[in-house]
C-alpha cells in the first residue's frame, strides 16, 4: 500500500527539481498537498468530532445515552482488528473520554477541527494558484491527493471487514474447532483449514507456530520479493534497524542536547514531559500538556491524543493515523523517527519542533 504513494511522490519531486523548485519550496508544497481531502467522511477522523459533539450536549446537562449508544453502534469495531481478543470498544471507554472533554472548550475545539479542514481546501487551493506547476505536475498533485484518501477509506474497510469476519466466521470455525479466536487470526488460511479437515485438532508444530507468531511479525520487501519472519528473529531485526538510526548529537549546540529527526505532520513547536507509550494500556498516564511518543498511533490511542499537546512517532508517514489526528487537533506531529521510543525515556523534557523535524532531549 505505500509503494504507489512512494513512487508519485518521488516522480512529483524529480518533476518538481526538473522546474527549478528550490528545496524550501518543494518541503511546502509536499506539506499543504498531503492532507487528507474530505471526498467523503471517514470514521477514523469523523469519530472524535462526533464525540466532542455528544459532549457539548453532555457540558449542557442535556441525557446522552441515546447519543453513546448510536456511537458505539457506529465506531465501536474500530478497537477491534487490533488486538489478539475479539473485542469492541465498550461505553466505559467513551464515558472516559467524555467526563475528559468537558474540562476543555469544547466549541472551541469542534470549530478548530471545521476550520483545519475547511483551511486545507483552501491551502490546497492556493498552492495550485501560487506555483506555476507543469501539466504532469498538476495530476501527480490530483493523484496523490486522490491515493492518500484511497489508502485511508481502504485501510478503513478492511478493518471494518476484519472485525466483522472475527465476530462471525471466525467465531464459528472457534465454536467448531475449539481453537480460540486469538490463535486462530496467526494461522493462515491453509493452516486452518487442515486444522479442520484433522476434526478441529492442532498439532504440536501449530502450537508451536502460533507462540511464536504472538511475539512479532515483520513483513519485508527485499530484492523484488515478499518475506515475512516471525518471533525473536523479528525482534531482533526491529532491534538492529533501530541501533542503525542512532540518535544523532548536534554538534553546534554547547549543550550537547540529543536530537532526534523524523517527518513534519503538522507544523509547531512544543515543550512538554515525555509519555512513551509501549502499548494502548498506557494510555490513562498521559496528562493534559504531556507529550506522546509511541511506534505508531491506532484509534484506541484517541483518548491520550485529546490530552497532548504534540504527538511523536517511531514509524508511519505524513498520511498516517497520528499525521491525520494531530491536522484535525491542530498538535505539532513529528513521524517516522524510527528510533523515538529507544532514545527518549518516560518523564524526560522534550522539545517537539515541528517546523524543522526535530525533537530535543532537555532533561
Amino acid at each position: 500500500m505505500t509503494r504507489p504513494e512512494d513512487y508519485l511522490t518521488d516522480t512529483l519531486k524529480k518533476e518538481l527539481i526538473k522546474s527549478k523548485f528550490v528545496k524550501n519550496d518543494i518541503d511546502f508544497i509536499f506539506l499543504k498537498i498531503s492532507t487528507c481531502p474530505n471526498y467523503s467522511p471517514l470514521s477514523y477522523s469523523e469519530e472524535p468530532l462526533d464525540l466532542l459533539k455528544i459532549a457539548s450536549e453532555l457540558k449542557k446537562g442535556k441525557n446522552i445515552d441515546q447519543l453513546i449508544d448510536k456511537h458505539i453502534q457506529k465506531y465501536s469495531w474500530m478497537k477491534g482488528p487490533l488486538e489478539f481478543e475479539s473485542t469492541a470498544f465498550a461505553k466505559e471507554y467513551y464515558i472516559t473520554r467524555l467526563n475528559n472533554l468537558v474540562n476543555y472548550d469544547i466549541e472551541a475545539k469542534i470549530k478548530n477541527i471545521n476550520d483545519v479542514r475547511k483551511n486545507n481546501e483552501t491551502e490546497y487551493k492556493n498552492i495550485l494558484n501560487q506555483y506555476e506547476f507543469t501539466e504532469k505536475a498538476k495530476k501527480l498533485i490530483k493523484a496523490i491527493r486522490d491515493f492518500i484518501f484511497l489508502r485511508s477509506y481502504m485501510t478503513e474497510c478492511s478493518d471494518n471487514l476484519f472485525y466483522v469476519g472475527r465476530i462471525t466466521i471466525f467465531k464459528e470455525i472457534s465454536n467448531r474447532t475449539k481453537i480460540k479466536e486469538e490463535d486462530l487470526i496467526m494461522l493462515s488460511d491453509v493452516e486452518i483449514l487442515d486444522i479442520m479437515k484433522n476434526q478441529g485438532t492442532m498439532s504440536k508444530k501449530i502450537e508451536n507456530t502460533l507462540e511464536n507468531r504472538k511475539k512479532g511479525f515483520a513483513i519485508m520487501w527485499l530484492d523484488g520479493n515478499i518475506q515475512t519472519r516471525f518471533g525473536d528473529e523479528t525482534l531482533k531485526l526491529q532491534n538492529e534497524i533501530a541501533t542503525t538510526y542512532k540518535t544523532l548529537v548536534d554538534e553546534k549546540n554547547k549543550l550537547g542536547k540529543r536530537i532526534i529527526y523524523g517527518s513534519i505532520a503538522n507544523k509547531g513547536k512544543v515543550r512538554g514531559i515525555a509519555k512513551i507509550l509501549n502499548t494502548y494500556q498506557d494510555i490513562y498516564k498521559v496528562e493534559k500538556g504531556d507529550i506522546i511518543v509511541t511506534t505508531m498511533t491506532s484509534p484506541e490511542y484517541t483518548l491520550a491524543m485529546e490530552k497532548a499537546i504534540g504527538f511523536i512517532t517511531d514509524e508511519g508517514g505524513i498520511t498516517c493515523h497520528a499525521a491525520i489526528l494531530s491536522r484535525e487537533f491542530n498538535v505539532p506531529c513529528v513521524v517516522g523517527t524510527i528510533n523515538g521510543t529507544k532514545e527518549i525515556k518516560d518523564g524526560q523534557i522534550i522539545e517537539l519542533d515541528a517546523y524543522n523535524g526535530k525533537i530535543y532531549i532537555l532533561d
